[in-house]
């Protein structure tokens, strides 16, 4: 395997985990906000789980999935930039 195609996949790989690592939370989020409208019928209760839980959404569960997305599909391109071919 050449190392440009090794960096491809190792690339993808990363990509790949990162996206695994960002459902568990985005699984949480959607768990603690059903739960807290059926157990909390207040909207006080909703809002402010809401409110304080999408920031913490952002950044724990979106920007991986984002990353690891970029990661996925420009994996070419990066392993491009970091290997260069000397053949």
């Amino acid at each position: 395997m050449k190392p440009r195609q090794l960096a491809n996949v190792l690339i993808k790989v990363l990509g790949l985990s990162m996206c695994a690592h960002g459902i568990a939370p985005a699984i949480q989020l959607l768990w603690q906000m059903s739960a807290s409208s059926v157990w909390g019928g207040m909207s006080g209760i909703r809002s402010s789980v809401m409110a304080g839980s999408l920031q913490g959404f952002f950044l724990v569960a979106v920007a991986p999935l984002g990353i690891g997305a970029l990661l996925i599909l420009f994996s070419p391109t990066i392993s491009a930039m970091l290997v260069r071919d000397e053949e």
